[in-house]
């Protein structure tokens, strides 16, 4: 078997120079490095040799840097999946210690601001006053509640506090729904974000 591949290759070989030996440019070529001097060559040689070995060093580098690269974006990823999963399980045991309608505001609570700063900052773990709140506008007046608006404001959070704030103002509060929500990303790179949330809060008219 071993000679056959190396008599195949031998002829795959020869047909390749008889195919380069009937080219004109191919003969030209040879012609005019014929007549050049040794020197000639040899200079011609060594620089042919080290502009290629400059040309794989060169490749090798860029492959070693794309390499790296795709490996630090792995290494992120891996950490924010570990860091998510963290958060999951911290937020389901944050909800096991919660009491039933803890944070569940009365219906006919007119104060929806100060509620809404309240549950927040509660899930969130910080001073109320940092939490920016607008002014109540007006929505939907149902045959069975009355709807008010507002824009929830949380700077410099992470995704931790992200999903307790979530959860603490919509997971199993009737009374209020969260409309939008916008995420905006620190430039930094520190994994902290703003949240801005458009809330809907409802006040039962048979509870009024």
């Amino acid at each position: 078997m071993t000679e056959r591949i190396k008599a195949f290759l031998e002829h795959l070989k020869d047909g390749f120079l008889d195919f380069l030996s009937q080219q004109r440019w191919f003969r030209q070529m040879s012609s005019h490095w014929d007549e050049l001097p040794p020197q000639s060559k040899n200079a011609l040689f060594l620089g042919s040799t080290v502009g290629s070995t400059f040309i794989g060093c060169l490749m090798l580098l860029l492959l070693w840097l794309h390499v790296h690269s795709l490996g630090q974006e792995l290494k992120a990823q891996d950490a924010l999946l570990v860091y998510l999963h963290q958060a999951e399980e911290d937020l389901i045991e944050t909800a096991r210690m919660i009491p039933p309608n803890a944070l569940r505001p009365r219906a006919a609570d007119k104060n929806w601001p100060l509620t809404i700063q309240e549950m927040a900052s509660q899930a969130v773990g910080c001073d109320k006053e940092n939490i920016k709140v607008s002014e109540p506008q007006d929505g939907e007046h149902g045959e069975q509640a009355d709807e008010v608006m507002m824009n929830v404001r949380l700077h410099h959070i992470n995704i931790k506090q992200l999903v307790k704030v979530l959860y603490a103002l919509e997971s199993g509060q009737s009374a209020v729904k969260i409309r939008h929500m916008l995420i905006d990303t620190q430039p930094d790179l520190s994994g902290y974000l703003d949240l801005t949330l458009a809330v809907s809060c409802f006040t039962l008219k048979k509870e009024s």
